[in-house]
């Protein structure tokens, strides 16, 4: 957001400020970083960055709730779009039918699936210990995707020799409605 900012500064440019994270209060709830002089800096310079910008985009009313209270001077500024799926994208499918369900072995097993992004934001250890104390090899743990975890989940997997857990990488777009309707459970 800084280079629209800057722009705005330099060549009167209009930007919009897209937010898909709301940092620095995320990072400290989840103990990356503790408030203190460089957090109400970067708080600071956002709000600069907001007070400029034509519009502040959010992902949902959940986290416009969220800046509505983080900069109530900009409120009116703050607009919802949900970039996600289409619904009619992905439909609903009995798993015995989905070719990548019968490909990944999957039609025999309840599958708890995760696909996405594997930030390092994501608790997804979580769903590595919860795999560890369930231990059924008929309740799988699918991870499809990539990110700064990834390699981090697939060495702890390996440590806790965990049999019930599959990492696949990102799938191609027109398999994603088969990805999406293989899982029991998505988290």
């Amino acid at each position: 957001p800084y280079v629209g900012y800057f722009l705005h500064l330099l060549r009167h440019f209009n930007y919009i400020v897209i937010i898909h994270d709301i940092d620095p209060d995320i990072s400290i709830q989840l103990k990356f970083i503790r408030k203190g002089l460089l957090t109400t800096f970067w708080d600071a310079t956002f709000k600069m960055v907001y007070k400029h910008s034509e519009k502040i985009v959010v992902l949902g009313e959940c986290m416009a709730d969220v800046m509505r209270k983080k900069i109530p001077a900009y409120t009116g500024k703050i607009a919802v779009i949900q970039h996600w799926e289409d619904e009619n994208f992905i439909r609903p499918l009995d798993k015995n039918q989905n070719l990548f369900a019968r490909e990944h072995e999957l039609t025999g097993k309840f599958v708890v699936l995760y696909s996405g992004n594997m930030g390092l934001n994501h608790n997804l250890t979580l769903f590595l210990d919860a795999a560890s104390r369930i231990g059924d090899k008929n309740i799988l743990f699918l991870f499809v995707g990539e990110g700064a975890q990834k390699q981090a989940l697939i060495r702890k997997c390996s440590e806790m020799k965990l049999e019930n857990v599959k990492f696949l990488d990102y799938q191609p777009r027109e398999v994603l409605p088969l990805v999406m309707t293989c899982g029991d459970v998505a988290i």
